[in-house]
């Protein structure tokens, strides 16, 4: 009982907080179309900044991650053989506290409304400042991205909630794109933003702890100290970067977030904007679960998505030192590039995935295109020689549309596979979604980083790209061996609904005249005596 009224009181403190009307039927405007409010941009605006600055916040340390390791004096990798924590260890603590913070976010967000995104992008800007003011404390800066994780998933798990409540039918899909790749261009961002900080050229330094020591024990240190190509392959150069003015702004532009976001967010709009829009029963945890899983078209599309997303997400982790050293100044180039050309196309094919309804051919296509890329790039690993090399980067670029399309596509697949008419799933949806990848990261990034596998004759960087064809190929064929693959369940209500609504105002008109005809005779008797015209009654919709 004392629980009860502690989440009693929670909610209702949250609701005086973001207090929103109480949802009427579904309402048309003059000219046919279903009423939806301009607010709505607004909501998905705060989602996408929010998203945005978590995803850079947290893969700030991507590019830099030489940069960071001196900053903190520990290792680029994970290597507790060596006492070392490392700067991966930022990603896998993060991916090991996802895994169980995303359900949790879910069922929070299906239960308690868009109020959570708010309080979530607040708590982020709190954790910005949290890392500002550790400095070159490491165990400091831990405990500030744990608040960002706890903080981000409530924005994450946002994300299909506020496109299912705000957005009409056929501007979904698209608002799905916009948020994603926001989101990415996040992740992107910190990419491209971090090498701007550099404050001189690339130098060899080995004091790095992960600087080879077969490298260290034949460095003249009286030579020059001009990064060089070995030098670059044994992990031994770094930018000097100003890391704490970069910290700094980055929490400057989190709080300013916060702050629209706390103003704009609304739980609902006063009507549902669809058909299967309207606000519908919160479900408990485990029942969610059961209610999802036990669809095994969802169940097969989620193991493939285990498989299929780990490899790349080692590319993206490890983008600073698996890249040939030969290209490797042009990553940031090519991840703006990649991330920039995705909105258009990623736009263009939810305008079109919105008009043809195409869910699964669309998203086997981009799980397709994705594990193309990831081959040509292997095999240009291979190959080894420098127009190899810079195919490399545009293969890249490449892979980032892929990616954008497939995040798009699936979130919309998984949509239609579980969708239930009573209860709301969309949280739940973004939650598992978001764990099974991070799962997949702290799984990959921790089993094939080039760094792994320095003990052996292979260069690590393609034992990375062989493996991760291989783990991407069985992802694939997971997608295509789906039974069930057009179960679309939300498109099946949607049109039941819109056909009995349609019945409905054909009925209708069809009594009304038929009750003209009825009393026209009793009209023109009661006109002839003078009485005026019978009353008519009418039939409401």
């Amino acid at each position: 009982e004392k629980m009860n009224r502690l989440v009693d009181q929670f909610d209702a403190t949250l609701s005086w907080a973001f207090p929103g009307p109480e949802q009427q039927p579904i309402e048309y405007k003059e000219n046919g179309k279903v009423k939806a409010y301009g607010r709505r941009f607004h909501i998905l605006a705060a989602f996408c900044m929010g998203y945005f600055m978590w995803n850079l916040h947290t893969y700030r340390q991507t590019i830099l991650s030489p940069e960071y390791a001196k900053y903190f004096d520990t290792t680029n990798q994970f290597a507790p053989d060596k006492g070392e924590l490392g700067i991966d260890f930022m990603v896998l603590s993060d991916n090991l506290y996802l895994v169980f913070l995303y359900p949790f976010a879910g069922y929070m967000l299906d239960n308690y409304g868009l109020r959570m995104c708010a309080i979530g992008s607040v708590g982020q800007a709190i954790s910005t400042w949290w890392w500002y003011f550790s400095f070159e404390s490491y165990g400091s800066v831990l405990a500030s991205r744990f608040l960002a994780s706890l903080s981000g998933v409530f924005i994450a798990c946002s994300l299909l909630p506020i496109t299912m409540l705000w957005f009409p039918e056929k501007e979904r899909a698209l608002a799905v794109a916009a948020g994603t790749m926001i989101s990415t261009i996040g992740a992107g961002a910190a990419l491209v933003v971090g090498p701007y900080f550099y404050t001189g050229d690339q130098v060899i330094d080995i004091s790095l702890k992960s600087c080879s020591s077969d490298f260290i024990a034949s460095f003249n240190t009286s030579g020059s100290l001009e990064c060089t190509e070995e030098a670059e392959t044994d992990f031994c150069c770094v930018y000097p970067t100003a890391i704490d003015m970069y910290n700094l702004i980055l929490a400057l532009l989190a709080t300013a977030v916060a702050v629209y976001t706390v103003v704009v967010m609304q739980q609902h709009p006063a009507t549902p904007p669809s058909h299967v829009g309207a606000e519908k029963k919160s479900p408990q945890f485990w029942q969610a679960t059961k209610m999802m899983f036990s669809k095994r078209n969802y169940s097969q599309i989620c193991l493939a998505d285990f498989v299929t997303s780990g490899p790349p997400l080692v590319l993206f982790s490890t983008i600073s030192r698996i890249f040939p050293p030969s290209v490797s100044d042009y990553n940031f180039y090519v991840a703006g590039a990649g991330v920039f050309l995705a909105i258009p196309v990623a736009a263009g094919f939810s305008l079109y995935l919105s008009r043809v309804k195409n869910f699964f051919p669309l998203t086997a296509m981009a799980y397709t295109l994705g594990f193309l890329f990831w081959v040509a790039a292997t095999i240009c690993f291979a190959v080894g020689t420098l127009v190899a090399d810079y195919a490399i980067l545009i293969l890249g670029g490449g892979a980032l549309i892929s990616l954008a399309l497939w995040t798009v596509f699936v979130y919309e697949l998984k949509q239609e596979y579980v969708y239930d008419r009573e209860y709301s799933l969309s949280g739940f949806i973004v939650g598992y979604d978001r764990t099974i990848i991070n799962l997949s990261s702290l799984v990959f990034v921790a089993s094939i980083p080039p760094e792994r596998f320095e003990d052996l004759d292979i260069d690590g960087r393609n034992m990375t790209m062989y493996l991760g064809a291989i783990f991407m190929g069985i992802g694939v064929l997971l997608v295509y061996t789906i039974r069930g693959k057009y179960d679309y369940l939300r498109l099946q209500h949607e049109i039941e609904l819109t056909e009995a609504e349609g019945n409905i105002k054909v009925t209708s008109v069809v009594d009304k005249i038929d009750e003209e005809e009825a009393a026209a005779p009793m009209r023109e008797k009661n006109e002839e005596e003078g009485e005026g015209a019978a009353p008519i009654s009418t039939v409401s919709l």
